[in-house]
């Protein structure tokens, strides 16, 4: 069923984005609690437009914030120094996503 097809996709984004956000920890990186309001919209990267997921990779340029996928961001900054890497989702809100999941 396409519903199983998509809580599997779901499920494996959330277990993704937990892998990256311990390996940012374990490299030493800060990551700032930012929240997603509900009626926040998405955000995508300013580089190469994919949507960018849990966290963000957020560099402000004269006043205003532009947000970057990991890999955009590591181009001109490797050692994301001008980066904030900002947070949305909880593991357990993710994780209560993916239990309430339906398709209506």
């Amino acid at each position: 069923r396409s519903s199983d097809l998509l809580k599997s996709f779901v499920e494996r984004s959330a277990r993704e984005a937990e892998y990256h956000m311990h390996r940012l920890k374990q490299e030493g990186y800060e990551i700032a609690w930012r929240g997603k309001a509900d009626d926040e919209r998405d955000y995508y990267c300013t580089s190469c437009e994919i949507e960018v997921f849990n966290l963000l990779f957020v560099c402000n340029k004269k006043g205003t914030n532009y947000v970057y996928c990991e890999s955009c961001a590591r181009k001109n900054d490797k050692k994301l120094q001008e980066h904030i890497i900002a947070n949305q989702y909880s593991q357990e809100e993710m994780s209560s996503i993916i239990a309430n999941f339906r398709l209506h």
